[in-house]
């Protein structure tokens, strides 16, 4: 079976270890996406001969190193489909996951964006650090663009992901919050249907850096309230 109306894409910078995992879990898909697209973000290790492995199957395409939101947006403009879905190329989907989130969006035809569960995971060549948690329990992660299935008219409503270097630890949650704001309609698919894996290079596990970007998140939330007329 096969879903013409999904693009999925999928931003990378130097993640060759995991990039064919990831899209391994795209073509193990109970519904397959009309296309994969890879936007490369200026990676410097081996992530072009990864891609050149499937190729035929995805769309490969590379810029300059400007950030996920950028990779993100890149995809968004060369996509071909009006529903789109992202995949972190360190992350996995479960085989139903654009299955599940069509099934809701198309009986649910008022939706602008679907959203997941997600579970957290140590990715196994790895040993996590003493003290971590090593069982998790799925979650909602709305700001993880790896659990959403949108039409393309939410970027039509709240426009594309930022880019600015203060926000390159929170582009999704940056951009969720401005979607709720902009009259996004969402809907929380309560089921896991993505795997998050943990690793040495998470902007997450910078746990600093992430909460500065969280920080300047609200900052800028309580700034676009304060405008509105």
């Amino acid at each position: 079976m096969q879903a013409e109306d999904i693009s999925v894409i999928i931003p990378v910078y130097n993640t060759q270890r995991y990039l064919a995992e990831a899209l391994h879990s795209v073509f193990a898909q109970t519904l397959l996406p009309r296309e994969v697209i890879v936007v490369d973000d200026g990676s410097t290790d081996a992530t072009p001969d990864v891609a050149r492995a499937f190729a035929g199957r995805i769309r490969y395409v590379r810029q300059e190193n400007g950030g996920s939101g950028a990779a993100r947006n890149h995809g968004i403009a060369l996509a071909a489909s009006p529903l789109l879905a992202f995949l972190d190329a360190d992350d996995r989907y479960l085989p139903r996951k654009l299955e599940r989130q069509l099934a809701l969006l198309r009986e649910r035809p008022e939706l602008d964006l679907c959203i997941c569960h997600a579970q957290d995971f140590w990715s196994p060549e790895l040993v996590p650090p003493p003290g971590a948690v090593t069982t998790f329990a799925a979650a909602a992660r709305p700001g993880q663009a790896s659990t959403w299935l949108a039409r393309r008219r939410a970027f039509e409503k709240a426009g594309l992901f930022r880019t600015s270097a203060d926000i390159t630890h929170a582009e999704g949650s940056e951009w969720f919050l401005r979607a709720r704001d902009c009259g996004v309609v969402t809907e929380e698919l309560v089921e896991r249907l993505v795997e998050r894996r943990l690793h040495d290079a998470n902007k997450t596990t910078r746990r600093a850096d992430h909460l500065d970007a969280i920080a300047q998140l609200i900052k800028m939330r309580i700034d676009r309230r304060r405008s509105r007329p």
